[in-house]
């Protein structure tokens, strides 16, 4: 009930529902929002622990798979993890 009533209100204000918050988080925390997105996403945030607490953990979780993206694999790795999977399972 209480989330069902802050959507209401959230959506009266013009602002992003926490559904939305937890949809867009991605493009948020890698700043593909347009400016005007970014502005209603932070006041939203502002107003809304819930989405404070968990734009904190995604951002937690996102930084180490950022930081995996950057390093370069051996080009023959995905075959061998491939065969291996062949093999083994």
């Amino acid at each position: 009930m209480i989330r069902s009533s802050r959507t209401w209100m959230m959506k009266l204000m013009g602002l992003p529902t926490c559904e939305e918050i937890e949809q867009f988080a991605y493009s948020y925390l890698e700043e593909e929002l347009q400016l005007e997105q970014k502005r209603k996403f932070e006041r939203h945030l502002r107003g809304c622990r819930n989405c404070q607490r968990f734009i904190h953990t995604y951002r937690q979780v996102a930084r180490p798979e950022r930081l995996l993206q950057k390093i370069p694999l051996d080009p023959c790795f995905e075959s061998r993890v491939v065969q291996y999977l062949r093999e083994n399972h």
